[in-house]
């Protein structure tokens, strides 16, 4: 069996097309814009939920602990909590 994986950069031009023969496995890995069910509609086998990060950190000294990042966040990724210093 041969397997090819096939990953593209930044969305919004349209480079979904692939032609496979044989047995295929429609993979969706857009975490915002999902619709590779909508060209092929393909039977859904299963789905899970996946953790994406880029590496994102937070700058204490800029962080002013307001919470506004949850609100900004449209995945829901971003968990705030406050922890007392250990002396």
């Amino acid at each position: 069996m041969k397997e090819i994986a096939v990953s593209c950069g930044r969305g919004g031009a349209g480079r979904k097309s692939i032609a496979a023969g044989g047995n295929a496995v429609p993979t969706e890995c857009d975490a915002h814009d999902a619709d590779l069910h909508t060209v092929l509609k393909p039977p859904i086998r299963s789905c899970e939920n996946f953790l994406y990060c880029r590496g994102v950190a937070v700058r204490e000294k800029d962080c002013a602990r307001c919470g506004a990042c949850l609100d900004g966040c449209q995945s829901g990724a971003v968990i705030f909590e406050v922890r007392e210093a250990v002396r």
